[in-house]
């Protein structure tokens, strides 16, 4: 077994960081902050195997993030680069399939080179960020089988559709690193030149609420309150398996290549390409006039079987009682038997001597 723990943090080391170091392949943590190192960040850093923690903070590194960190085999727990003079841009952040849960950071809305953002088959929950709508040279973003709930942030479509915004150097990324991206139940491999040409939104398998207006012909301000328009450059898309209602976009332009599969899972959602009929006030006749966002829930039901359950059990008892004596007897014998102790109780601990 090799050395696991490396830690020459706080220190005055000078230069270059060895290559000597690239042998020690069994690292679980590498701490090298607080020293004065230069040069660029090894790119055989990526290749450790076992390392967990990886800490180069305040030094005066400079250049890119190797893209070798990229193919850290998952065993990466801590990773911290601050305070350097690390460069370049970042336009993918592919943090799917891993298990990651609570919120999805706001601070991804500061990556404002950030083209495509991968968080699909994690465990994060809680709301789409509206932070991500200042991601303006978005154009893929994958947020699905996920836990997240609440309303669609309308701006990030507006974001996503403004295709002026889109212009960027292909070049700023490696044409060797694929982008991995889920279409119609299956994943495919992107890379290259083709990538610039990627664009999509897929929101399924989560539990979003909002309802949906298919109407083209509103302006923005007007919408009610989710509306899909203009969007005509959509490489996929999708809003699947989710608690959408409404209607679904006309099928014009890129949208009548969308098939069934990019809206089904919605219980209370119509329109073509669905089966599902919608009704003259553009909801889907099956929905229940009294359902709400947060569930669907009809409160009226709700509390009429709230009360009928509390009425029926005590009859359901008496009418027990009333027919079996030997039951009965037993009851009031445990009756009497609880209130005797609660009175010794209250006489014994609570009431003053002066009383008793």
């Amino acid at each position: 077994m090799g050395l696991v723990l490396f830690d020459v943090s706080n220190n005055q080391l000078f230069g270059d960081i060895p290559s000597s170091m690239e042998n020690m392949s069994h690292l679980v943590t590498l701490d090298l902050s607080n020293n004065t190192l230069f040069g660029g960040t090894p790119s055989w850093m990526g290749k450790m195997l076992y390392l967990q923690e990886l800490l180069m903070v305040n030094n005066h590194f400079k250049g890119p993030i190797p893209m070798e960190f990229c193919k850290f085999n998952g065993s990466l727990q801590f990773l911290d680069l601050s305070a350097n003079n690390i460069s370049g841009s970042l336009v993918t952040l592919d943090l799917s399939n891993n298990q990651l849960t609570g919120n999805i950071p706001n601070w991804t809305g500061s990556l404002s080179a950030l083209v495509y953002l991968l968080l699909n088959n994690n465990n994060f929950e809680g709301r789409i960020p509206v932070d991500l709508c200042k991601l303006l040279r978005l154009r893929l973003i994958d947020v699905s089988n996920n836990n997240l709930s609440g309303t669609i942030p309308f701006c990030l479509f507006n974001t996503i559709l403004d295709d002026s915004s889109h212009a960027y150097d292909s070049r700023s990324f490696s044409a060797d690193v694929p982008i991995e991206f889920t279409m119609k139940n299956k994943s495919y491999s992107y890379k290259g030149r083709v990538i610039s040409y990627l664009s999509g939104i897929d929101l399924s398998c989560n539990k979003l609420t909002d309802r949906v207006s298919g109407s083209f012909s509103q302006p923005l301000e007007k919408q009610d309150p989710f509306q899909l328009v203009g969007l005509h450059f959509l490489s996929f898309f999708s809003v699947a398996y989710n608690n959408l209602s409404g209607t679904t976009p006309q099928r014009t332009g890129q949208f009548a290549t969308f098939e069934e599969s990019s809206y089904v899972g919605n219980p209370f959602l119509c329109g073509e390409p669905l089966p599902k009929n919608c009704s003259t006030d553009g909801s889907s006749s099956s929905m229940p006039k009294n359902s709400t966002d947060e569930g669907f829930i009809d409160m009226k039901a709700f509390y009429a079987s709230f009360v009928g359950s509390y009425t029926v059990m005590p009859l359901c008892i008496a009418i027990v009682l009333y027919i079996n004596p030997y039951w009965r007897q037993a009851w009031f014998y445990h009756v009497e038997a609880a209130i005797m102790s609660c009175y010794y109780f209250v006489l014994d601990n609570i009431l003053p001597k002066r009383f008793r």
